[in-house]
């Protein structure tokens, strides 16, 4: 089930949720921006390709890649990627374990001591620790 799909699952439930992506705006399939729109636009912002780090009350969005987009802030992003892959035994070809690796990468940044989180992170979470249901975000068609 896609990401937009579980937000009005959830949302119809007045279950408040925060959405954070990637716009992937470098990527040249029509469809995956036209995805990143569409969650845009069910949190009731702009929909353009951000240029930097996107944070709302509703959504957050990395402009390319959430791995690009914070190499600055995580200065051996690319060890620990490449520990996450070998752990998980992923090729460095292959995408699909993506959230494992985040995962993994986020475990190893908080289990130092002391503990880091990147700063763009951090503003992430203090949105998406306060977000609240707000209304539905169904619409109904003009017209019938």
């Amino acid at each position: 089930m896609t990401m937009d799909r579980l937000f009005r699952i959830f949302n119809e439930l007045r279950i408040a949720c925060y959405i954070l992506f990637d716009y992937d705006s470098a990527n040249s399939e029509k469809n995956i921006i036209d995805k990143s729109k569409e969650l845009l636009a069910l949190a009731n912002e702009r929909q353009d390709a951000p240029e930097s780090l996107f944070v709302a009350d509703g959504v957050a969005c990395f402009p390319h890649k959430w791995e690009v987009d914070l190499k600055d802030e995580i200065t051996d992003a690319n060890a620990i990627t490449g520990k996450a892959r070998n752990a998980l035994g992923l090729s460095a070809d292959n995408d699909s374990g993506k959230p494992l690796i985040a995962r993994y990468i986020a475990r190893e940044l908080t289990s130092r001591n002391p503990a880091f989180v990147p700063p763009s992170i951090k503003r992430i979470i203090e949105k998406a620790v306060m977000v609240t249901w707000k209304q539905s975000c169904l619409r109904t068609r003009e017209g019938g």
